[in-house]
């Protein structure tokens, strides 16, 4: 950690040192979304809250960062340049409650790709067993309103990428072949 303070943190001469925290960070933690990554670059720095200005500095970094972006439901998530969202096929399991991402900073690739690890490991489920299996496989022991919602909008997803379908069966989901 590198301590500056937030004045320091807006001159133009630290640039460079904040392109590198943030591309540190996407190196490591990459898909992550915008929240994520410009909280963990200042408190990097030990800069508690964000403010106008830090968030000013923050995304002109980020323009120099090696980096790409998408928006999923409003929300921007930066890859590594070398990542290609439509071929991501992992996802990160958040068992430790102590650093667990919102189900908010969870792109919709990592929430597909959780469906459809439970279903390869499970076989064709109904969608209510399904979302409930799939949340356990993120490392979730409840399920939320929240975490509901999120499953479904990666069951969507594998849906639209081919990867999942319906089997004749109304509401059962399996692996498509």
């Amino acid at each position: 950690m590198t301590d500056i303070s937030t004045d320091e943190y807006v001159q133009s001469k630290n640039k460079k040192m904040i392109t590198e925290k943030i591309q540190q960070i996407i190196d490591t933690e990459a898909p992550v979304s915008y929240d994520t990554l410009v909280k963990k670059t200042l408190r990097s720095f030990n800069i508690a809250r964000s403010s106008p200005k830090t968030l000013e500095a923050t995304q002109k970094a980020l323009k120099i960062a090696n980096t790409q972006m998408n928006k999923q439901q409003g929300v921007k998530f930066y890859w590594r340049k070398d990542q290609d969202p439509s071929a991501y096929y992992s996802f990160r399991e958040d068992k430790n409650a102590n650093i667990r991402r919102s189900v908010n900073d969870i792109c919709q690739q990592e929430l597909k790709n959780a469906v459809c690890m439970t279903l390869l490991e499970k076989g064709r489920m109904k969608k209510e067993d399904l979302i409930k299996a799939t949340i356990r496989t993120m490392g979730y022991a409840r399920s939320s309103n929240v975490l509901i919602s999120a499953v479904e909008r990666g069951l969507k997803y594998a849906q639209k990428t081919g990867e999942i379908v319906e089997a004749e069966e109304k509401n059962v989901f399996e692996i498509s072949r």
